[in-house]
């Protein structure tokens, strides 16, 4: 049984567990479906990867949402060079450990900068985090100081 059988096999009905859902390999969304999550749905997508009790891990977030092991090379690096960043101009998404976006003494051509104020998010009713916006800003070669790029980095944190 090769990987995708093995990985087709996981998946069945919700109502009856004992029918496959499908025989062929996982086909993707459709054309023109998109991942286009609220902020109230990724602080729910963060919840859920944590073990938090308020939501439950979906099975198939990982193909949206990708986990970064070394933090220190995510923040330390341009973003246009993050494995898994669209190209395109729209989002991508990525599970970290918590860091200080701002503190990037390794790399003195990019830092993280805290633009404008943190914004709660309620959940169910309940306050249960906040999203940070960062903005990239890189050192260009005709100054000597870092301007702010285009690039942002919205953090989310539980309470």
């Amino acid at each position: 049984m090769n990987d995708i059988e093995q990985l087709n096999s996981l998946f069945y009905c919700l109502y009856c567990t004992s029918v496959p859902l499908h025989s062929q390999s996982w086909p993707g969304l459709p054309s023109g479906v998109e991942f286009n999550p609220s902020d109230s749905d990724l602080l729910w997508h963060v919840a859920a990867e944590v073990g938090n009790a308020i939501a439950e891990r979906h099975p198939f977030i990982n193909e949206f949402i990708k986990f970064v092991d070394d933090v220190r090379e995510f923040i330390c690096t341009h973003p246009q060079h993050i494995p898994g960043v669209r190209q395109d101009g729209r989002a991508s998404y990525f599970f970290h450990r918590s860091f200080e976006p701002y503190i990037n003494e390794n790399d003195v051509n990019n830092c993280w900068k805290k633009i404008g104020s943190h914004r709660s998010i309620i959940l169910d009713g309940t306050l249960t985090g906040c999203k940070e916006v960062f903005a990239l800003y890189a050192d260009m070669p005709s100054d000597k100081r870092s301007q702010e790029t285009d690039w942002r980095l919205h953090q989310y944190h539980l309470q």
